[in-house]
This record gives structure tokens, sequence and C-alpha cells, in this order.
């Protein structure tokens, strides 16, 4: 019989990666996840470790409990919405889940002043842009650059923080990758 992986190697595997991540963001216990799956809290934690995986109807009921798609927990999608159309946005575009969510609100808010048309005319004259899209490579290449010499400067330039100041004024805050290791709105 083939020995099992340790738990530090299975614990990094998607499922149960994204099964701890969905417990923290809901506050769920092993304890709840188990009564609801119909498991002893232990197996929730083999679960939890990627030592165990639920069966079929385990796993429906996982994803009943958190709402999301089966393919989310197994790393088919990185959309955890049941949601086909957004889950097919993320999957062809490669964009992130919560910018597909972002464009889909902006399209909600449309009777909203300055929340709606205004951002979905100008995300639209954005994208189809091609002054913009030469903007975006010129700024991939830079920061490729920056990071390639351990530079850090680009990130304290004056505009680049004028440019911080107005979004915060506005209610977003950028961080950085290097900042916070990951990137956020």
């Amino acid at each position: 019989m083939p020995r099992k992986k340790p738990s530090s190697v299975t614990e990094k595997e998607v499922f149960p990666t994204r099964l701890r991540e969905l417990m923290r963001e809901t506050g769920t216990t092993q304890k709840k996840l188990a009564e609801t799956v119909g498991v002893r809290p232990q197996t929730i934690s083999l679960y939890a470790t990627g030592q165990n995986y639920p069966d079929v109807n385990g796993m429906r009921k996982i994803v009943e409990y958190f709402g999301v798609c089966s393919d989310y927990l197994l790393g088919l999608s990185n959309a955890p919405t049941n949601d086909t159309s957004e889950r097919a946005i993320v999957g062809t575009l490669g964009v992130d889940y919560q910018a597909v969510r972002y464009l889909l609100a902006a399209k909600g808010n449309q009777e909203a002043p300055h929340k709606g048309v205004e951002r979905q005319e100008l995300l639209s004259f954005l994208l189809s842009n091609r002054f913009f899209d030469g903007v975006l490579v010129e700024c991939c290449i830079n920061i490729d650059k920056k990071r390639e010499d351990s530079d850090m400067s680009f990130f304290n330039d004056p505009e680049i923080r004028k440019c911080r100041e107005i979004l915060k004024r506005y209610g977003y805050e950028i961080s950085t990758k290097e900042e916070t290791g990951k990137l956020h709105f």
C-alpha cells in the first residue's frame, strides 16, 4: 500500500485550501460543517488537510452549505458562483472573479448618479481604446523592470502616491502585491 502524503503537502492542494478559506470567511466551525454534511468533525479536519475527500453526497452538501459550485472547490474554476454566465466570463477572459462582480454591480447601479452609467461608459471607453492598452502595456513593462531590479521606488513615486490619495478620497484603497501579498481595491 502506498504511503500517504504528509498533511503539510496535501493541505496545499486546491480542495483543502478552498474549503479552509470558505470556513474562515463564513466563520464555519468543523463541528457545524460536520453536522451539515453528516460526518464527524474529525472527518472535516481530514478534508481541510487534504488527507481525505468527501464522497459525492458530501460534496453536494458542502457546496450547498457555502453556496459555491463544485468546480470552484475542485479547482476547475476560479469563480465560486453557481451562476454559469459569471463562471464563463471568468474562465473565458481570465479575469479575477471580483472584477466580474464589480462590472456586474456597476451595471446594476445604473440608476444611481455616478455609480452606474458613467462608470460603465468610462470602462467601455478605456477598455476599447488602443491608447489605454498601450498605457497598460507600459505599466506592466515598468513594473516588471522594477521588480527585476528589486527597485521599489516605482511604488513610492509622487504620481503613484497622488493617484492613491485620489482613489482613497473616493473610498478605494490600492495596495501592491509586494506590500501585502495580494492586490486588492
